[in-house]
């Protein structure tokens, strides 16, 4: 492990992460931000508000109103369709009875439908409390103006403005109708024709209701819309998951208070036939309009996930809702819904797309990182839930889609520096092999020794673990042979194990044999080198010098093994005759050597343990014991037999599995 890495200070550690996981992160929460700005997300957006929407909790009715439908039954009954001027005067006389604060009239009015018209106006023009209801004028239609004769005060229009795909999220407080166009442009206009402004039916309620409650609408310094301490924000043309919606007027998400029962309803038999409890109406609010979907009247909400007939929702009650809406704000502090401003939804997707490259970062398995993401996910969407149970729209697809992008980017990204990184370290262990490899004493050099039988074999495994072996000869015949191992494996612990080559070559070059001023020199050389490069690796080390028959022997290594010539096996423990190279500077405290004489057909082996800690497939070790077996049932064969039957019973062992550490052999026999 290289200490530099080990000991790198936390800041530039935090560095190393910031600035992928900082750019991946702005990358890609710019790419989704821009697609969410150009409108690409609106859709999805939409879906999760109307999924949040028809999750929540059913509020309770609004006490202060009460719906009167006209239901199919009814039309059935009077054999009337539209109702005539007669029967809704009939309807109004009743309800007026039980004294309502304010009736809203949701059914158009603008033509006679006799009998009962005269009386009818009359009751209209002559009410206080009667709110009456027309369609505004656009470039392509005249509208459908109020009954003759009533004032702007008591008229609210019933346009409600809907989503593509049907929806209805949103309602108009108030909005200048745009005029007729073409040939429609000479037609006489109307209250609800403009060009001034014309305020909703739900709105014109509520001010009728909140006359007795001494609030008067009022605007703040940025032209916000307020009643009391409640200001409505207007709908932008970037809203929360709004990125292209036509903004015109003064909009205000409807904040619905249930699917289907926000006031409570009764029909039109039943106020005729006096089955209706006056207190439901005294001081109420009374919503008329139809029920009935033949009148067209109906629309599909938030709740319509199927979006079918029977989840549509009747236009008299949209209004009650939106008339709800502003009471429960106003006098109830009920939350509207609100949203963060652009820039603070920016800085969400941007930290999501943070938290998604830093999940990547640190959990790079494809499957945990998947759970990993998932979890976070399904916090972020109970977060956003909640929000939405206190009226608040944060953004939940954009920050979805940023974190899985991100991780998912991350990952690619890493992987491509891994492919990389990899291909790079590769090529060096390549090279490092090859240089392994190119150092070791060739087969002529081996010959020309006299008196011993020298067979050698290396096989680096593909992270290259660094182990040593040499047989060197100096110009006065003095040979020495030597095999070690460095820890590790890697690029580090195939150039130490060069460093040493060089070294024991170089000081057999100068003159120096006495093997533990040898040792010692040899080590002050690589402890420095080693100290150089920022590493901790060390290496453990052997050194035999070979002179008339008798092998010198210093250095701590593995086990060096023995076979006499009759048979008879040795096993010397090198432990007390060195110490791992460049652990420290000064081991000189630690080196001894050890004589071992050689007679004619002595078989000495030399190892490292790639050989006796190769693994087969059952995760069994080779051994000492095996490679002693072996080495006695083949010693009174050649060194290049020996060497070759050692091979094969380690490659018979290892089988099909990787070789996981160098695997080095030097075999020794006295002529």
């Amino acid at each position: 492990m290289v200490k530099q890495g080990r000991d790198r200070p936390l800041s530039k550690h935090l560095i190393q992460l910031g600035q992928p996981v900082l750019l991946t992160s702005l990358i890609v929460a710019s790419s989704i931000l821009a697609i969410r700005h150009l409108g690409g997300l609106e859709k999805l957006e939409l879906w999760a508000y109307d999924h949040f929407m028809s999750l929540r909790p059913e509020e309770s009715i609004d006490p202060r109103m009460l719906i009167v439908g006209v239901t199919e039954e009814d039309i059935q009954r009077l054999n009337q369709w539209p109702l005539a001027d007669q029967t809704v005067d009939q309807l109004l006389a009743k309800l007026e009875q039980y004294s309502p604060r304010v009736i809203s009239l949701d059914i158009m009015r603008d033509v006679p439908l006799e009998p009962g018209r005269e009386a009818l106006l009359e009751r209209l023009t002559s009410s206080e409390n009667i709110v009456t209801v027309c369609k505004a004028s656009n470039q392509e239609s005249l509208g459908v103006p109020p009954p003759p004769g009533v004032i702007k005060e008591s008229v609210g229009f019933a346009d409600l403005v809907v989503d593509s795909g049907g929806v209805l999220r949103r309602t108009l407080l108030w909005m200048t109708p745009p005029a007729p166009a073409g040939g429609l442009a000479n037609q006489p206009g109307h209250l609800c024709s403009g060009p001034e402004i014309i305020i909703s039916l739900g709105l014109r309620t509520a001010f009728y209701y909140l006359l007795d409650e001494d609030i008067q609408p009022e605007f703040t310094d940025r032209g916000e819309f307020r009643l009391g301490n409640t200001t409505f924000p207007r709908l932008t043309s970037k809203f929360s998951g709004y990125q292209t919606v036509d903004t015109a007027g003064y909009q205000v998400m409807l904040n619905y208070r249930s699917e289907q029962n926000s006031a409570r309803q009764v029909t039109l038999e039943d106020v005729l036939a006096d089955r209706v409890d006056p207190d439901w109406i005294r001081d109420r609010i009374v919503f008329i309009g139809y029920l009935t979907p033949q009148a067209g009247d109906d629309f599909y909400t938030p709740y319509s996930q199927a979006l079918s007939d029977d989840q549509k929702m009747p236009g008299v009650e949209i209004h009650a809702q939106s008339t709800s809406q502003i009471l429960s704000a106003v006098l109830d502090q009920r939350p509207l819904i609100w949203v963060w401003h652009t820039p603070v939804e920016a800085l969400w997707v941007v930290v999501w797309a943070g938290v998604g490259s830093i999940l990547a970062w640190y959990i790079r398995h494809p499957w945990r990182l998947s759970l990993a993401v998932l979890g976070v996910a399904i916090g972020l969407y109970v977060f956003c839930f909640l929000l939405m149970l206190r009226g608040g729209w944060v953004p939940l697809v954009p920050p979805i889609i940023a974190l899985g992008a991100a991780a998912s980017t991350t990952i690619t990204i890493l992987n491509q520096k891994l492919k990389a990184e990899n291909l790079r370290i590769q090529t060096e262990l390549d090279i490092t092999r090859r240089l392994q490899k190119m150092i070791l004493p060739p087969e002529r050099e081996l010959q020309v020794i006299e008196d011993l039988d020298i067979a050698g074999y290396m096989d680096p495994c593909d992270d290259v673990g660094g182990d040593y072996y040499d047989v060197i000869s100096d110009s006065n015949g003095h040979l020495k042979i030597g095999i070690g191992d460095v820890t590790g494996h890697g690029l580090e612990s195939g150039l130490i194990m060069i460093m040493v080559q060089t070294a024991v070559r170089t000081l057999l070059e100068s003159g120096k044999t006495k093997p533990e001023e040898f040792l010692s020199a040899l080590n002050r050389s690589i402890y420095h080198n080693v100290q150089r490069i920022n590493s901790d690796k060390t290496m453990t080390l052997s050194l035999l010098d070979y002179k008339q028959g008798t092998l010198y022997l210093s250095g701590q290594h593995e086990d060096v093994l023995i076979v006499r010539a009759d048979g008879s096996l040795e096993q010397i423990d090198t432990v007390n005759l060195g110490f791992p190279i460049a652990l420290e500077e000064d081991i000189d405290d630690f080196l001894a050597h050890t004589q071992i004489h050689l007679e004619p057909n002595d078989v000495v082996v030399l190892y490292t343990d790639g050989i006796t800690e190769s693994r087969n497939i059952d995760r069994e070790f080779y051994g000492l014991n095996r490679l002693c077996n072996v080495i006695m049932s083949n010693y009174q064969r050649t060194a290049q037999e020996i060497r070759a039957a050692v091979i094969q019973d380690v490659a018979n062992h290892i089988g099909q599995q990787k070789i996981l550490d160098d695997i080095t052999l030097l075999i020794l026999k006295k002529r």
